[in-house]
């Protein structure tokens, strides 16, 4: 392939002159923003002196007023209830200093007394302890002298002032909070002092009253730089004075709170600075506040008594950066007038090229030959038109591997033994394979646009279920029918079923915008379970039939146990009967083999009392109901070896029960299989010494298995398969009783479980019963 060459000589150049610009313009911004920083340094520092100045000369003016009015107080010179003599004093100074504009008094009897300066001159308010309720107001003329006096209903006392409080608190000058003067309305604040003590004055605190309207003028006149903004703020954040606003709202009389503060809206800038300085010690930093950049600065200054004032000063930097701004924006001008200048030499050598490249890319076609883009023109054109070439060349490859990909896919899916079909989510058919169109009775042609309703899915199934639904629920939520299977029914109405796939195929945004259903006839395998179910249901009812007829035996055989129990037994009460009392009351007159004859027919009728005995028992565990609950057999082990013991307490028999054994059964039945295994080990250990019998559980490959064991005469495993037969005894009569039932009775029961039992035994070595139930 063609390596791409590097830029040309003018793409280079114009590379170079870019960068110098971009360096030049760089270089020159650094500089001049230095000396802005230096040269808002100098102002912000400047303006930050001159209002420290000017706080001193308040403070000053204060302390000298305080001192006066103290040292007069200490010479007797001054009587506050006479305004003659305060006057002479306190206007001489409200008179020279704009920004002072009252004196208060007060003493600890609650005497009270305040030097007022008017528009037209002075008033004073005389304020007397012992009448109560009444001021005097005192005007006078600028002069000093009085002009008029009259007395008014008023409960003012000094005592509750804020200014009186607060020098009550310690030595030296107290300055109060900001507050608007209820009187003038005017933004200020008190600095109050408590007098030295003197005979017979107590509790004496002179305060005066400082207007802040003059300051925020005062601060408005001293800025240096037209867009200069200062803000003095308290400790708390209240605005005190700014040179913005000359002259704050009137608002009503009250508590400091009505004033704005620092974090009012409008001040966000100020705040700003301030949290800033709080969190570096930095008083003097560059911050940006609303999309633009300040130099901005922070000065402290200390009233004493622990209040400290903000002066917060700001300045856009934009201010002293005009200047390099409109050379910056004529420097951007001639590069840009000097760039076009080229761009159009540029456009006219390498215009004409592009445009045959543009038009060679909109008239391109895969169906349509065309020649390659000619090589003509500058370096960086022949570049892309090689790279264009080789593009056409490659999207044309892609063009036939894709094409090769598609008939492939189009021959598998015509091809494929099953049937695929494609629909949106309206239900609308877009694609099916010809099987698919074949097995349904139609052309592909046929089915494309219609609706699957309708064409090879009925509304309602041959069961009656409604498929409308069903396709809807499809068009939904494909995801819930991943798979299913429905009856669908054939161009000549035949039904059919089949089992069909479901797969939604997704947008970009994960949205289905179609179904593949790929599907499967399965009409022959729902036929054959339908002919399997009919089946079933024959098969159901001749069981029924059988249970039916298998019911009216238990019947006929209940009725038979019945007659067996009531008619035999009474012939047998009778011969039973008779022969004891042949024995009993002719005994003398009847020779010995007569005696034994009666003997043997009184034991045989009992023997035969026992038989029909232990048939009914039998039968009765054939009949019974079954109630399968959890059983403990250890429990009913221990009941019957209990039972055993109180029958025959003669014999020292050790029993062995283990503990925790419990199964599923019915108690009753489960008991009598205990009885008949325990009543076994029992009577076979007779003639053994000591006689060992036991209860528990084995494990075995099939599972845990119940056991009885015992230490007895056991028995020959050849005749095993005669144990658990009715009537079938493996030892004689006259050595051990019993009628050879009880195994018998056993075996029924546990196989009525689901169970199985076993036994092992050998001659003169005893035998284990074994049996295990399902879980």
């Amino acid at each position: 392939m063609r390596k791409i060459p590097v830029p040309g000589l003018l793409g280079s150049f114009i590379i170079f002159v870019t960068a110098l610009f971009l360096l030049h313009t760089a270089l020159d911004y650094n500089r001049t923003f230095a000396v802005a920083r230096k040269s808002s340094a100098r102002v912000l520092d400047q303006s930050s002196h001159t209002v420290h100045a000017e706080l001193r000369r308040i403070s000053y003016a204060v302390q000298q007023l305080f001192a006066v009015i103290d040292r007069g107080n200490q010479e007797a010179a001054l009587d506050f209830i006479t305004p003659v003599t305060v006057n002479r004093i306190t206007v001489p100074f409200l008179k020279n200093d704009a920004s002072l504009t009252s004196v208060n008094y007060g003493n600890a009897s609650g005497d009270g007394y305040l030097v007022l300066q008017t528009a037209t001159g002075f008033r004073n308010r005389l304020k007397l302890a012992g009448e109560a309720g009444k001021v005097t107001w005192i005007e006078l003329d600028p002069q000093g002298r009085e002009t008029a006096r009259n007395t008014q209903s008023d409960d003012y006392d000094p005592r509750s002032r804020p200014w009186y409080r607060e020098a009550a608190k310690g030595k030296g000058v107290r300055w109060g909070e900001p507050y608007i003067f209820r009187t003038t309305g005017d933004l200020g604040i008190t600095a109050s002092i408590a007098l030295s003590p003197r005979p017979g004055k107590a509790g004496e605190v002179v305060g005066v009253d400082i207007k802040l309207k003059d300051f925020s003028r005062f601060l408005a006149k001293i800025a240096v730089h037209e867009q200069i903004g200062i803000d003095v703020f308290d400790g708390q954040g209240f605005i005190i004075a700014s040179s913005r606003y000359a002259d704050f709202e009137k608002r009503p009389a009250g508590h400091a709170a009505t004033l704005p503060r620092v974090s009012d809206a409008g001040y966000g800038l100020q705040k700003s600075i301030l949290d800033r300085f709080r969190t570096s010690g930095q008083d003097q930093f560059d911050l940006g506040y609303g999309g633009r950049r300040y130099f901005a600065k922070v000065a402290p200054f200390s009233l004493g008594d622990g209040k400290t004032v903000l002066t917060v000063m700001t300045l856009p930097r934009n201010a002293f950066m005009a200047e390099f701004l409109a050379a910056f924006y004529r420097n951007i001008a001639l590069f840009v007038l000097s760039l076009s200048v080229l761009a159009a030499y540029f456009l006219g050598r390498y215009l004409m090229p592009m445009r045959r490249i543009a038009s060679y890319a909109r008239e391109f076609n895969l169906d349509t030959p065309m020649l390659p883009l000619p090589l003509k023109g500058a370096s960086e054109v022949e570049s892309l038109a090689v790279s264009v070439n080789a593009m056409v060349d490659t999207i044309r490859q892609k063009a036939a591997a894709l094409r090769l990909s598609e008939e492939h896919y189009r021959t598998l899916v015509q091809s494929a033994g099953c049937i695929i079909l494609r629909w949106d989510t309206t239900g609308a058919i877009t694609f099916i394979n010809e099987p698919g169109a074949e097995f349904f009775g139609y052309r592909p042609e046929e089915l494309a646009g219609k609706h699957v309703i309708g064409t090879i899915v009925a509304e309602i199934d041959s069961s009656g279920k409604d498929l409308v639904g069903m396709i809807e629920g499809i068009c939904a939520d494909p995801q819930a029918y991943v798979s299913n299977r429905n009856e669908n029914v054939t161009k000549d109405g035949r039904r059919v079923w089949i089992n069909w796939s479901n797969v939604a195929v997704r947008d970009e945004q994960g949205m289905p915008i179609e179904i593949l259903s790929v599907g499967i006839d399965v009409t022959f395998q729902v036929e054959a379970e339908r002919e399997i179910k009919a089946l079933n249901d024959r098969l159901e009812q001749r069981v029924r039939e059988r249970t039916a007829a298998y019911e009216a035996s238990n019947r006929e055989l209940e009725a038979f146990c019945y007659s067996v129990s009531h008619d035999l037994r009474a012939p047998l009460r009778h011969i039973d009967g008779f022969s004891r009392i042949l024995q009993e009351d002719y005994a003398s007159a009847l020779p010995d083999q007569a005696r034994s004859v009666l003997e043997r027919i009184s034991q045989s009728a009992g023997r035969m009392a026992e038989l029909i005995d232990d048939l009914l028992n039998l039968s009765r565990v054939a009949r019974q109901e079954m109630s399968p609950v959890p059983v403990n057999l250890s429990a009913i082990a221990r009941e019957v070896s209990a039972e055993l013991h109180q029958r025959d307490s003669l014999r020292q028999v050790s029993l062995t029960i283990a503990d925790g054994v419990e199964v599923k059964g019915d108690s009753l039945l489960l008991r009598l299989v205990l009885e008949n295994l325990l009543g076994n080990a029992w009577k076979y250990t007779t003639h053994a010494a000591p006689a060992r019998i036991a209860f528990g559980v084995e494990m075995t490959p099939e599972g845990p298995a119940c056991f009885v064991s015992d230490n007895g005469v056991g028995f020959d495993m050849a005749y095993v398969g005669k144990l658990f037969q009715p009537f079938q005894r493996l030892h004689r009569t006259d050595e051990f009783e019993g009628t050879g039932i009880g195994l018998a009775i056993v075996h029924r029961i546990i196989a009525r479980h689901g169970g199985r039992v076993w036994a092992t035994g050998d001659i003169g070595k005893g035998a284990t019963v074994f049996f295990m139930l399902p879980p």
